[in-house]
This record gives C-alpha cells, sequence and structure tokens, in this order.
C-alpha cells in the first residue's frame, strides 16, 4: 500500500540518543509519516540497539545491510523502501519540527496535482544548532540561485531538508551511485535540469552540528579559507564532481533543455582547454554571490573544475 511521506534515514554507527530524538522527531509530525532505516553496516552495538527499540512500531522499518559508504548507502535506502507518494531524506543525527512533513506534503500536492511525470524536489529551511539541539542566535539568511549552472557548482540545500517525488525518485534511481559525491546533490542536478524545485523558506529542521560531522556549513572565516584551498586546490573532491557530471550526461542528457545540456557538457570528463574557456565565457551565473561566482571561476581557469 503506498503511503503518503517516508522519511528515508540511512545510519551508520549512529549515536543512540540522537537517533532516537530523529525517529521519534519523525513519528511525532502533524501529518502521518513512516520511517525506512537502512543501517550501513553498523559496527557499534549500540546503534543497533537503537534500532530494536522500534521492532514492535509497523510505523518503522528497518533493515541491516553491508557497509556500501554514504552515497551508495543513502540511493540504496531510496532503491529499497516501500512505495511512497514522496520521499523524505534524513540525517541521522538531526530533528525535525512537527510540522515539516505537513509543508512538504502540502507544497508538492500544490505543485503536482494530476500530473505526476514532473520531477520535483521540496527543499525547506534549517535551524544550525550545537550538540544539544540549541539554535545559535544568528541564523544567516543566504542568497539563493535556484538555476541548472548553480546545480553544477554547488548543492544549494542540504539533504536532510529535501523531499521527492516518484518521477525524481525513478530518476535518481538510473544513476551509479559510486559516480556521485551525494545523493542530496544529484538530486540538486535532476531536478534543476528535468523538473522543479521548491524553495519554502521556512526552518522546519534542527541540523545538529558536532565534532562528527564537520563540513564546510560548520566553517567560518581563515578555517572555511583553508578547507577550500585543501578540498578544491589540492584534493580530489572537484575530479569527484566532474565525474557525476558525466554520469548525468549519459544518463540525463536527453532530458535537458539544449543550453543544459550543452553546459553539461563541459563540466564533465575529459577536461580539456577548449571546454575550461567555454565554461569560463559561460554568459549566466553559477553561483548566488560575486565571490563565490569569482572563486568558482577561477578555479575554472586555473582548470581544476
Amino acid at each position: 500500500m503506498e503511503q503518503g511521506i517516508v522519511a528515508i534515514i540511512s545510519c551508520y554507527n549512529a549515536r543512540p540518543e540522537y537517533l532516537k530524538t530523529q525517529i521519534d522527531s519523525i513519528l511525532a509530525q502533524s501529518i502521518p509519516v513512516t520511517v525506512f532505516v537502512r543501517d550501513d553496516g553498523s559496527t557499534h552495538q549500540e546503534t543497533l540497539d537503537a534500532l530494536r527499540h522500534y521492532e514492535h512500531d509497523d510505523r518503522v522499518t528497518v533493515t541491516l545491510g553491508k557497509n556500501v559508504g554514504f552515497e551508495r548507502g543513502f540511493m540504496e535506502a531510496l532503491r529499497l523502501a516501500p512505495p511512497a507518494r514522496y520521499y523524505a531524506f534524513c540525517d541521522q543525527d538531526d530533528k525535525w519540527l512537527p510540522e515539516h512533513a505537513q509543508y512538504a506534503y502540502e507544497q508538492l500536492e500544490a505543485r503536482q496535482g494530476a500530473d505526476e511525470s514532473t520531477p520535483l524536489l521540496y527543499c525547506s529551511g534549517f535551524y544550525d544548532c550545537d550538540d544539544s539541539l540549541c539554535a545559535s542566535e544568528q541564523q544567516s539568511e543566504r542568497p539563493y540561485l535556484i538555476t541548472f549552472e548553480n546545480s553544477l557548482a554547488e548543492v544549494a540545500f542540504p539533504g536532510m531538508v529535501m523531499v521527492l517525488n516518484n518521477a525524481l525518485r525513478d530518476l535518481l534511481l538510473l544513476a551509479d551511485a559510486s559516480q556521485i559525491p551525494g545523493h542530496d546533490w544529484l538530486a540538486y542536478v535532476v531536478a534543476t535540469g528535468t523538473g522543479t524545485v521548491i524553495h519554502d523558506g521556512r526552518r522546519t529542521v534542527l541540523k545538529r552540528r558536532h565534532e562528527t560531522n564537520v563540513s564546510a556549513g560548520t566553517l567560518t572565516g581563515p578555517r572555511l579559507l583553508v578547507f577550500r584551498i585543501r578540498t578544491f586546490l589540492f584534493g580530489d573532491y572537484l575530479k569527484r564532481l566532474r565525474t557525476m557530471y558525466g554520469e548525468c550526461s549519459r544518463r540525463y542528457g536527453h532530458l535537458l533543455k539544449p543550453d543544459d545540456k550543452r553546459i553539461l557538457q563541459q563540466f564533465a570528463l575529459p577536461n580539456s582547454l577548449g571546454k575550461a574557456l567555454r565554461k569560463l565565457t559561460w554568459p549566466k551565473r553559477y553561483r548566488a554571490t560575486i565571490g563565490d561566482e569569482l572563486g568558482l571561476r577561477f578555479m575554472i581557469l586555473l582548470g581544476r573544475l
């Protein structure tokens, strides 16, 4: 039987108190939501015990899998999840506010209507919180540029605020998960290229920041600069992105508008001087702010992207 919204969690060695907080917040939504958890081969018994806590709750389904890593784990969970009208991505250590599912469902229903063939991706806002889920006093409002070009330069929304329809789910499952840097980035690329992104600025998720989930989103000032230099100048992250672009070109190129297909091919491997020049002189913006735009064009000039 098809559910309304299924919340999908791919967990690995999750702290039990964090995992329970997340699952309980999903079960306490203002509309019914079921939970599908795929454990990615956790070695910590505490994680498995926490999942066992829900074995008699028919709203929660747990499957234990082999360790395949973050990217493949989420895509495998999406593939295995029971039939639903919509699918919500969840991190293992965050918390949904009570209206998250309701807002997503209402917005998606209003946009989808009777036509279920258009890929839809809903993205809410979120609160940056500390380890105890206390929101910081300063919650910055970042600018957004929701375009296909932007999807090639960044994933504008973190996966834990994303809810998608069946049309987008079916497209995502066409991709080889080993060729992508993350399920959320793939969802953003495919949705901007083939469907619609619904941005809801209402903050409905508490994002827990702690020592084991440090990312660019937790850094500021000099630490952020060091992170970017290490990642984009000396790491292989940008090569992984070009691998994803190639995968997207193969799987979804025939669904894109001519200009979107053309710029996607320029970002895919192999890189070349001609491609660099075309990317460098592309007339549309990649990033929402001038500083980020100049930084990205500089990376193109250096041949890194």
